[in-house]
């Protein structure tokens, strides 16, 4: 990367998508961070680092409040039938990019990071 340049990269929140495990429950995550644990990898290859959150917004959030359980993680435990029958051909294509906001406060309650990493001067990240 050249001096001055950024690098994007987002994981996913363990404490929401895996919480109390040290395994991801997705099998194919190796491996899924917590707010500090991404930030200390991000700042240990960049020079500056700003760390935002993706949250539900819209229908999702909406989904979230009437279920009373996170989205992503209730699609984990989705009954079979009500996923043939609901969420597959109906719910689930009917998402949108506006169906989540990104922000930088109560990233603990994020589902996803993203890391801005920016070099500055000669170090190689």
């Amino acid at each position: 990367m050249r001096p001055g340049g950024s690098c994007f990269i987002s994981t996913p929140n363990r404490l929401i998508i895996s919480p109390g495990r040290d395994k991801p429950i997705n099998p194919f995550h190796i491996f899924e961070f917590d707010q500090i644990q991404f930030r200390d990898f991000m700042a240990a290859c960049f020079d500056e680092v700003s760390l935002l959150g993706v949250f539900h917004a819209r229908k999702l959030r909406l989904h979230d409040v009437v279920c009373r359980r996170n989205f992503s993680q209730f699609c984990l435990e989705l009954p079979k039938r009500l996923e043939s029958r609901f969420y597959n051909p109906l719910f689930i294509p009917s998402i949108r990019t506006s169906d989540f906001r990104i922000g930088e406060n109560r990233l603990d309650e994020a589902l996803d990071f993203i890391a801005i990493g920016k070099k500055r001067g000669n170090r190689i990240a």
